[in-house]
């Protein structure tokens, strides 16, 4: 049930791709791409958690390790990027 869940997902990044693409027709593609993906991502993640507990398949400190090696490390990328960015030009 969660694969085709996840695949939709798909279809809200793209209105958010076209959105910031300015495609005629595509204003609020971005709002309501954002909103969904981010209800749908939450039901998703609920949903499997919710399998993983019923049977008894959890681990608190594996969630929170999965959690923090998936997220952290892309945050550390960008934002060393945006202070990259911001040097530069701000020195033109």
């Amino acid at each position: 049930m969660i694969a085709p869940l996840t695949s939709i997902r798909l279809i809200f990044i793209l209105m958010i791709f076209l959105f910031h693409c300015h495609v005629p027709y595509s204003e609020n593609m971005g709002c309501y791409g954002v909103s969904f993906f981010f209800i749908l991502s939450g039901f998703v993640l609920s949903l499997s958690y919710k399998q993983k507990v019923l049977s008894n398949d959890f681990n608190q400190k594996k969630f929170y390790k999965k959690r923090f090696l998936r997220i952290y490390p892309l945050h550390i990328l960008i934002l060393f990027f945006m202070y990259s960015y911001q040097l530069y030009f701000k020195n033109l």
